[in-house]
Formats: structure tokens, sequence, C-alpha cells
């Protein structure tokens, strides 16, 4: 899913944590290399299936 709005109002939406699901486990270590280098720091697999990971997202 992909959301459209201004900064604040999709910050309001999603709360503190961004969480990416991939398709394919394998993409797991690259999706975590560009969400670090998007966000500084670094995300958390959250998924037990490991396809899942969340970003905190700053204020």
């Amino acid at each position: 899913m992909i959301a459209t709005g201004p900064p604040d109002e999709l910050k309001a939406t999603i709360g503190d944590r961004l969480d990416v699901t991939l398709e394919d486990p394998a993409a797991l270590p690259a999706a975590m290399t560009v969400l670090n280098t998007l966000a500084g720091t670094d995300p958390t697999p959250t998924g037990a299936d490991g396809l899942s990971v969340a970003l905190p997202v700053a204020a």
C-alpha cells in the first residue's frame, strides 16, 4: 500500500512506527539496508515469517 498526503497527516495515520511487509524473505537484508539508509536507524524484524520489519518514525 502506498499512502499520499502531507507529512503531518501521514505521521498521524501511521503513528510512531512504520511496518513493512515483504513478499520474498530473501529480500529482507536489502530492505533493511535501504530502510536504514533512508531513516538513519536500524529496522527491527517483527514477523516470525521473516517478511516483516518495523521502523521508528521521527516526530
